[in-house]
């Protein structure tokens, strides 16, 4: 049996478990979210060998400091592990607050550092509490960081910023980190952006930093919401619309309730992009929101041409999913 020497204790690891599933049985607090290997907040570091799947969607920079994902971490051996130095937090002072829709509440936040629209960044609420959210702004555009959080019953960080965050508190922020964000190389390729959800944030940051660098090619944006009432940004998108006329906006709406305004849809994003680009040999694709329709939506892209070095994805993991995960 495997064990894990962390902070002067010495855990057995049960057969089938996680490094992060045995610090939790044991009562440790570490930070997590998602525990699938998408979210990046449950980074340890070892010393000692690890399995190559625990390290593989991590930077080189981070592998060479021994960073791995205590989530997709199945011990082999005895492993020596400790927290990484959290010198990489900083401060961010909330200059805005507003709600784009009934659940979903737009943050902004003055940072000094540096990042990418469509990036990733921690937001902290305590020490080993904090959940990534995509960075919805462009900073030659912005000059602030914009998040779009969902509020979810059972999550800890998004009722945190709906009830007690407001303007002019300071937060403690990761670095920002990811490469999901436009390509100045493909300026004059067409750009396929599709979202559900709050899937729209870093969508929303490449389009502005696309149009913000004279994209040539066409851009078409899907943004999808099971109900009328849960897009949002909507006449935001439509003003971009009406002023660079290589962009199209798509509303969509995939739950059949009748149409309310003209443009939205009521289909699923597959079928849509299915019958409507139907050649995509030379599309720069990005996909973000559920697993399952990027998954779905993954697929038809290449079926219809696209190279899979094109296909660019951001899964989210919603706090209800992640809470059932949870001990």
């Amino acid at each position: 049996m495997a064990k894990l020497r962390f902070e002067d204790q010495c855990l057995p690891v049960q057969p089938g478990e996680s490094v992060l599933q045995t610090l939790l049985r044991s009562g440790t607090q570490v930070p997590h979210s998602c525990h699938r290997g998408l979210c990046h907040t449950c980074v340890l570091i070892s010393p000692d060998p690890v399995p190559e799947h625990a390290r593989e969607s991590l930077t080189p920079l981070q592998r060479q400091q021994g960073a791995f994902l205590a989530c997709c971490c199945y011990p082999e051996g005895d492993l020596r592990i400790h927290r990484p130095d959290t010198n990489g937090r900083q401060q961010a002072r909330v200059t805005g607050k507003r709600l784009l829709n009934n659940n979903v509440v737009e943050l902004s936040l003055e940072v000094r550092c540096r990042w990418r629209a469509g990036q990733n960044i921690i937001l902290w609420r305590h020490k080993n509490l904090g959940r990534p959210y995509s960075i919805a702004s462009d900073p030659a555009r912005d000059g602030l960081i914009k998040l779009h959080i969902k509020r979810h019953a059972f999550g800890e960080v998004s009722r945190w910023v709906f009830d007690q965050v407001k303007q002019g508190d300071f937060l403690e922020v990761g670095t920002p980190e990811g490469h999901f964000y436009y390509d100045t190389d493909y300026s004059d390729a067409p750009l396929l952006l599709v979202g559900n959800g709050t899937g729209l944030a870093p969508l929303f940051g490449i389009l502005q930093d696309a149009l913000q660098n004279n994209h040539s090619g066409r851009i078409d944006l899907y943004a999808a919401a099971a109900k009328s009432d849960e897009l949002y940004l909507v006449e935001e998108l439509r003003k971009l619309r009406a002023t660079y006329p290589q962009f199209r906006y798509h509303p969509v709406v995939t739950s059949g309730e009748a149409l309310l305004e003209e443009g939205k849809q009521q289909d699923d994003l597959a079928s849509l992009i299915r019958d409507r680009h139907r050649e995509l040999r030379q599309t720069l694709i990005y996909l973000c929101g559920s697993a399952s329709m990027i998954e779905a939506v993954s697929k038809t892209c290449f079926f219809n041409g696209a190279k899979r070095s094109h296909i660019m994805t951001d899964a989210f993991v919603s706090q209800e999913s992640a809470s059932s995960h949870s001990p």
